[in-house]
């Protein structure tokens, strides 16, 4: 049994529900991973390229390879998550990514430039999406679409964040913005971890916050059984593996990631080579994060009020027209009206398919099952962005490539129609 600390037995200022104070928490730690890792790895791309004296393709393998990492990572990953809370997880994340950056500021060619960018992953991935979502999965449930949507509103609030990045790049150098970044992160780890909750019930409360008391005084551990949640029954690792709709929302999901791999590395370098600087391209790149940040709220709220699999095929649409556009777009207007569009697509999408997770498998070992479910999802992460940099250094456009691309996420919409619940039995 979880034993309550005193700030945990007096409860939350003005009776506030934890679940939202961690979540705020979340959201500032899934920022920091987005400005730094996700998105802001981006505005570092041409300026290595260029210092190191390479190709496209050769820095996008080295993107490709941290995706089969944190693939190969996640089963275990999640195992420990559910085993010892995410807590820990996320603080030796910190430290790790730290050391990574600082690491990375000290390269000078293209195989230290793979082992520092690696290690840089690694922690990113402990820190990052999966123990978060645990964290905020086990906390709610009649609202999880919109805290799942909340929550992954923070990497996209990070994408914002990319134009300091490309400023600080500009002004001081890509070696010294690596520097302080591998600073940023152990300095603020240890605040974000000690915010975080593995589950509700041992500090007595239930998923959403109900049957909350009027007095929030002390507060006894409360049995886990009594926490109601979406699932028909809570699955093993091996249960999930062997039902279909493993598979299906795993298969899906991979093919939706050929385009976000993709995008992530080469939205810039395209808008760069239409003739814009690294800043404005950047800012185009905060747009499209600012646009995430609407749809992944406003996805989450519609995925808690209508069928999730209509909106995720909604999602996977929107991403396949965006990405035409991206291909024949030759002024920056219409580039901006494919950005959003993308936006919107991608940025509802992430909630529904983590909380349909959760709703199908259960919370009991959510952590392992999604990060089980990573081990199938790195092709697309790690095939897209090096597609798109092979084809465009034989052809020298991503028409091609983003064509292709929008091609294969339409494949994961055929998949999705097939999706149903489990069985309960």
């Amino acid at each position: 049994m979880t034993t309550l600390n005193d700030n945990d037995k007096r409860g939350t200022p003005f009776g506030i529900f934890y679940g939202w104070i961690m979540l705020s928490g979340a959201i500032l730690g899934l920022a920091t991973y987005g400005s730094l890792f996700t998105y802001g790895f981006s505005t570092y791309f041409l300026p290595i390229q260029h210092a190191l004296v390479t190709n496209r393709a050769s820095l996008s393998l080295g993107f490709s390879f941290t995706r089969i990492e944190s693939a190969l990572l996640g089963p275990i990953e999640g195992y420990l998550v559910d085993r010892y809370g995410p807590r820990r997880i996320i603080l030796i994340g910190y430290v790790l990514m730290g050391a990574g950056f600082i690491a990375f500021s000290k390269i000078s060619n293209l195989t230290e430039f793979y082992f520092a960018f690696a290690f840089i992953a690694f922690g990113a991935s402990l820190s990052g999406f999966l123990p978060m979502s645990t964290a905020v999965t086990n906390w709610f449930i009649r609202r999880r679409g919109l805290a799942m949507g909340i929550l992954l509103s923070g990497i996209s609030i990070g994408g914002l964040l990319v134009p300091l990045v490309a400023m600080s790049i500009e002004a001081f150098g890509w070696r010294e913005t690596a520097l302080y970044s591998g600073f940023l992160c152990w300095i603020i780890g240890m605040p974000i971890a000690s915010l975080m909750r593995h589950k509700p019930e041992p500090y007595g409360y239930l998923p959403d916050g109900d049957g909350l008391p009027a007095d929030e005084g002390d507060r006894e551990p409360i049995n886990a059984q009594k926490s109601i949640g979406t699932a028909s029954r809570e699955f093993t690792v091996l249960e999930a593996l062997r039902s279909l709709p493993f598979w299906i929302i795993a298969m899906a999901h991979g093919f939706s990631l050929f385009i976000v791999g993709a995008v992530s590395v080469h939205l810039i370098p395209r808008i760069v080579d239409m003739g814009f600087s690294l800043a404005e391209a950047s800012l185009a790149y905060s747009f499209m994060n600012g646009i995430a940040i609407a749809g992944r709220v406003g996805g989450g709220f519609l995925g808690d009020q209508l069928p999730k699999k209509l909106v995720l095929i909604a999602c996977f649409i929107m991403q396949s027209v965006a990405m035409v556009m991206l291909a024949y777009g030759s002024t920056m207007g219409l580039v901006m009206v494919a950005i959003g569009i993308y936006g919107l697509g991608y940025g509802a999408r992430g909630p529904m398919l983590v909380a349909l997770r959760a709703d199908y498998f259960g919370r009991e070992r959510f952590a392992t099952i999604m990060g089980t479910s990573q081990l199938f999802l790195w092709p697309g992460t790690a095939l897209g962005p090096l597609f798109a940099g092979y084809l465009f250094d034989i052809q020298g456009t991503y028409t091609e490539a983003f064509i292709w691309l929008s091609v294969v996420n339409l494949i994961g919409i055929v998949v999705l129609l097939f999706l149903k619940p489990p069985s309960a039995t």
